[in-house]
């Protein structure tokens, strides 16, 4: 999808690329599509649409921001001048900033990182953000945290099969790197509204998608 819209912007005009409207649509699309992932997912399925909703709501900054800022690096989308400077329009040039060091420590084992968007999307944290809203409370915590550890020990055995023991443990400390550097990202970019309408987009838009229909 990253591609197709690469070149559908590469087909205009010079003046005309990468503009602020198809830009802002084209991530808010990447971050419904990131969602995606749990479509299928049968854990993720087994719950109730009250707790499916929660998860969404307190996690979909943090896999919208690992699974949408890693298509666009792989898309080499941020390389390009003109997305790079419409983004900058939208989020600020200082959130933009923040964005390098996530793309430094993002891991390119793609197995890997699906499974770290499973992981978080099971999480049941929340306080990246602090507000005024007190969190309401998951119907079947105990099974949430089941799943939860049971991607986490997917996730080690992944590694230590496919790698070494030693890499395995560089690979998570690489990790929590990448998941602080996101973070600071997600309380800067908070502060700006045109990022909130777009979560809040992505989070409709996935409920009608399978979180209501379910």
């Amino acid at each position: 999808m990253a591609n197709r819209f690469m070149s559908e912007q590469n087909a205009l005009p010079a003046k005309l690329r990468y503009k602020l409207e198809p830009v802002g649509e084209f991530i808010t699309f990447n971050m419904i599509r990131v969602q995606r992932i749990f479509e299928k997912n049968d854990d993720y399925l087994s719950l109730c649409s009250h707790d499916r909703s929660i998860l969404l709501r307190n996690t979909v900054k943090h896999t919208g921001c690992i699974g949408g800022t890693f298509v666009l690096h792989q898309a080499h989308l941020l390389d390009d001048p003109l997305f790079y400077k419409s983004a900058e329009i939208i989020f600020t040039p200082d959130v933009m900033l923040t964005i390098k060091p996530i793309t430094v420590t993002f891991d390119f084992d793609i197995i890997f990182v699906k499974l770290i968007l499973a992981i978080i999307g099971f999480s049941t944290t929340n306080y990246t953000i602090y507000t005024n809203t007190p969190p309401i409370n998951f119907i079947d915590l105990k099974t949430i945290l089941h799943i939860q550890d049971a991607y986490t020990e997917l996730i080690w055995r992944y590694l230590v099969y496919k790698y070494t023991h030693e890499q395995a443990v560089k690979r998570f400390c690489n990790l929590l790197r990448c998941l602080f550097n996101i973070n600071f990202t997600i309380v800067e970019v908070n502060r700006i509204q045109e990022y909130t309408n777009m979560i809040d987009t992505v989070v409709e838009q996935t409920k009608d998608l399978f979180i209501t229909n379910n």
